[in-house]
C-alpha cells in the first residue's frame, strides 16, 4: 500500500478519552502516530471524531481539540483542530502525529468553564486512506465565551493555517464590532503585572442588531480578533469559529 503505513510501530486508527482539568485546558493525551521515510511522504486522510453511541439522541459533547503536528525530512509544523461532531482532512506528511485535549474547564471568560457540565470525552483518530481528494467540509479551530457586558470585548489570537473566520451570539439581535489586529505583545503593567494587548488595528466590521453572522477573510499577517460588545444589552453567548485550510 505505502511505506508510511508499513512501519513496525504503526497505528492506523485510536481512541482516547480525554479528560478536563478543573481549570483551565486538559491535559494533551497522545492518540495515535504514523511515521516513515522522507521519500513515502503521501497525502493522508484523517477522521477525527468524538464516540457517540446513539447519534439519533443528539447527544452533548464536550469540547476538545485535537493537536496535530506533520511534517517530512528535518521540517515539522502544528495546528490545533476541533474535533466537533466528525472532522476529515488531509495532510501531505512523512510523519503525522496526533494528540487530543477536553478544554470543558477552559474559562468563558466570566469566570466560569465553557461546559457547563465538563465530563471525560471518548474520542478516536483514524488514517482512512492515502491520496488526495477534493477539499470538502470546514476544518475548524473554535473558542467560546460565556457572558460579555456591555463595553466589554473578547480577544482570541488567530490559529495557524486560519483563512477566514465567523462570530455567532446569543441573542442573535446584539450588535457586535469585530477588530483584526497584526497579532499579540505581553505588556508588563507595574500594578496589573503581564497584560496581553493587541498590536496594530488593521479591519474593523460592525455587525448591527439582526445582522446575521458573516464568514470573514483574514489578511496575510492577521494574528489576533477582537469582539466588542457595544451595548446597551448583553451577550449570553459568543464563539468565534476560524476556518483552516487543511
Amino acid at each position: 500500500m505505502n511505506g508510511i503505513l508499513h512501519t513496525a510501530p504503526n497505528k492506523l486508527g485510536a481512541r482516547q478519552t480525554l479528560v478536563p482539568s478543573a481549570a483551565g485546558p486538559g491535559p494533551l493525551r497522545p492518540i495515535l502516530q504514523v511515521s516513515g521515510r522522507h521519500e513515502h511522504a503521501r497525502h493522508l486522510n484523517i477522521v477525527l471524531a468524538p464516540v457517540i453511541s446513539d447519534p439519533s439522541r443528539g447527544p452533548v459533547i464536550h469540547p476538545c481539540i485535537a493537536v496535530l503536528s506533520w511534517g517530512a525530512g528535518g521540517a515539522s509544523t502544528r495546528a490545533e483542530v476541533d474535533f466537533a461532531r466528525g472532522t476529515e482532512l488531509q495532510l501531505a506528511a512523512a510523519f503525522v502525529s496526533i494528540s487530543g485535549r477536553n478544554d470543558a474547564g477552559v474559562d468563558d471568560g466570566s469566570g466560569h468553564p465553557i461546559d457547563g457540565a465538563p465530563g471525560p470525552q471518548d474520542v478516536v483518530a483514524i488514517i482512512s486512506g492515502v491520496g488526495s481528494r477534493s477539499a470538502f467540509g470546514r476544518v475548524t479551530r473554535t473558542f467560546y465565551f460565556g457572558t460579555v457586558g456591555a463595553g466589554q470585548s473578547r480577544l482570541v489570537p488567530v490559529p495557524p493555517f486560519a483563512k477566514t473566520f465567523a462570530v455567532t451570539r446569543l441573542p442573535g439581535a446584539s450588535s457586535v464590532v469585530v477588530t483584526v489586529f497584526d497579532g499579540l505583545d505581553i505588556h508588563i503593567d507595574e500594578i496589573l503585572g503581564p497584560q496581553t494587548l493587541p498590536v496594530t488595528p488593521r479591519d474593523e466590521y460592525r455587525f448591527t442588531t439582526g445582522v446575521p453572522a458573516q464568514r470573514i477573510d483574514l489578511y496575510d499577517r492577521a494574528g489576533a480578533v477582537q469582539v466588542t460588545n457595544p451595548g446597551p444589552a448583553a451577550i449570553t453567548n459568543l464563539q468565534i469559529s476560524f476556518e483552516l485550510c487543511l
